[in-house]
C-alpha cells in the first residue's frame, strides 16, 4: 500500500516535504523550545569564532618564528678567537685557531665594517678561585656539597677553579644565553653572578634544579702571582641566575666590567703564559642567516679565525624554504 504522506507535507508536493515544509517544521520547533535554540546557535557561533582565533594565532606566530630565524639572532652568530685563521681549517664549523693575535678595539671596529655584520659583542674571559659555603644551603632549605673531594679547600669551606666570562649583558639578546632560573646579572652589577649547568654539575645538580642555587652567595678571587705566591683579589657576589650559554667556555658569567677588572689585577702578576689580548674573543651577528658565511670570509681577511654552526645554518634555511 501507499505510504501515508508526512505530517504538514502539502497534497501532492513532489517527495513528500519541501525546503518551505523543513523551513515551517523548524520554525515551530524554535518557537516551542526557544532557549535550547538560542544556545545551540551561542555554541555555534562560540565554537566557529574559537577555531577561527587558534587558526589566526598559530598563523601569527608561525609568521613571527620564520621572521626571527630569516634575520638570525644568536643563530647567526659567529665566534672570534684571537688567533690567525688556520688555512687547513677555514671551511670547518669548529675551526681550530692558528696564531695567537690581539683582539683589541681596533680589530673590533674592523670586524664591524665588514658588509653584513649586524652586531660584534666583546667578551673577556679569566680563570678564578670560586669559594662556595659548605656545605651550600640552596634556596628550598636542602643541601648540597661539592662532589670532588678535591675541591675541598680548608675545614668548612670547598674551592672551585673556574673560567669566569664577561659579556655586555645589556645586549644578552643577541647573545646565545638562555635563562634557565632566575635573571641574568644587572648590567653593571660588582656583585650578581650567573652560573652555568658546568656549576651545577660540581654538586650533583640538574637543570631540573636550577631554581635551587638561585640565592646562593660565593667569593670570587682572581690570581696573582709574584714570587711563586699566590695572591688573590677577593669579592663577594649572589648568584642571581641559571643559564646555559655558548658564547665561549665557562661556568660563571658576569658583567663585562667584573672580569676586565679581575683580569687587569692578574695580568699585573708574574704569570708568563697570560694573553697579551684585551679581548679573549667576540661573538658577531650577521644581518641574516644568508650572511654568515660571507661574514665569516671577511673576518678572514681581517686577520681572525672564527666558526659558526654553518651545517646548522643550511639546515635551517631549508626548512624555511620548504615552509615558504
Amino acid at each position: 500500500p501507499p505510504a501515508a504522506p508526512l505530517r504538514g507535507a502539502r497534497p501532492g508536493a513532489a517527495g513528500g516535504v519541501s525546503w518551505r515544509d523543513v523551513v515551517g517544521l523548524a520554525g515551530r520547533g524554535v518557537r516551542r523550545r526557544p532557549g535550547r535554540a538560542t544556545l545551540t546557535v551561542l555554541a555555534v557561533a562560540l565554537a566557529a569564532a574559537l577555531f577561527s582565533a587558534l587558526l589566526t594565532i598559530s598563523r601569527t606566530a608561525e609568521v613571527r618564528v620564520l621572521d626571527q630565524l630569516a634575520d638570525g639572532g644568536p643563530l647567526a652568530g659567529i665566534e672570534v678567537a684571537p688567533a690567525a685563521p688556520d688555512p687547513t681549517q677555514v671551511d670547518q664549523d669548529d675551526a681550530e685557531p692558528g696564531e695567537p693575535r690581539v683582539l683589541d678595539d681596533a680589530a673590533l671596529s674592523e670586524i664591524a665594517d665588514v658588509p653584513g655584520v649586524d652586531t660584534v659583542i666583546p667578551l673577556v674571559s679569566q680563570r678564578v678561585a670560586v669559594v662556595a659555603p659548605e656545605p651550600v644551603v640552596l634556596a628550598d632549605g636542602t643541601e648540597a656539597r661539592i662532589r670532588h673531594n678535591r675541591y675541598q679547600h680548608g675545614r668548612t669551606r670547598g674551592v672551585l677553579f673556574e673560567t669566569m666570562v664577561g659579556a655586555d649583558l645589556g645586549r644578552a639578546d643577541d647573545l646565545p644565553v638562555t635563562v634557565l632560573a632566575g635573571r641574568l646579572p644587572a648590567d653593571g652589577s660588582t656583585v650578581e653572578v650567573a652560573v652555568t649547568p658546568t656549576w651545577l654539575a660540581r654538586f650533583d645538580l640538574e637543570r631540573t634544579d636550577a631554581a635551587r642555587m638561585v640565592g646562593v652567595e660565593v667569593e670570587i678571587g682572581s690570581p696573582r702571582t709574584i714570587d711563586d705566591r699566590i695572591r688573590g683579589r677577593w669579592t663577594r657576589a649572589e648568584i642571581v641566575g641559571v643559564v646555559a650559554q655558548e658564547a665561549t667556555p665557562g661556568a660563571v658569567v658576569a658583567p663585562i666590567e667584573v672580569v676586565q677588572a679581575a683580569r687587569e689585577w692578574s695580568l699585573l702578576g708574574e704569570d708568563d703564559d697570560a694573553s697579551d689580548s684585551p679581548y679573549s674573543g667576540a661573538f658577531v651577528v650577521a644581518a641574516g642567516l644568508d650572511r654568515v658565511a660571507a661574514v665569516r670570509n671577511g673576518i678572514h681577511d681581517v686577520g681572525y679565525s672564527t666558526s659558526a654552526p654553518e651545517n646548522l645554518i643550511a639546515s635551517v634555511q631549508r626548512y624555511l624554504r620548504v615552509v615558504e
